[in-house]
């Protein structure tokens, strides 16, 4: 049995899509609530994540659409792996992280 494979295609051309969770902050600021650094942005700035920026006064997320990772792998690698063990997992991503791991 060989492993499934798929074909991703890059987009052509970027789409600004205003992100999700987002208010009116401070000093001008626009505040990021999706993860739990919620960053206060000024036009231009970036969140701690990289993957979404302020463009006057409304926040986009640079990575819309965009696939940069896709794996098949065991659930028991995943961190749901009490959940249907023996089987296997489709797991996709996209780049910009709220962690501060330092790698």
């Amino acid at each position: 049995m060989t492993e499934p494979t798929a074909t991703i295609e890059k987009p052509d051309a970027y789409r600004l899509m205003p992100t999700r969770l987002q208010e009116q902050a401070e000093s001008g600021k626009t505040r990021c609530n999706l993860c739990l650094w919620r960053c206060g942005l000024h036009h231009g700035q970036r969140g701690f994540c990289q993957a979404h920026v302020n463009r006057n006064g409304t926040l986009y997320n640079l990575s819309y659409g965009i696939i940069s990772a896709m794996d098949v792998g065991a659930i028991e690698e995943k961190p749901v792996r009490h959940y249907r063990p023996g089987t296997k997992v489709l797991s996709v991503g996209s780049y910009g992280c709220s962690f501060r791991c330092g790698g």
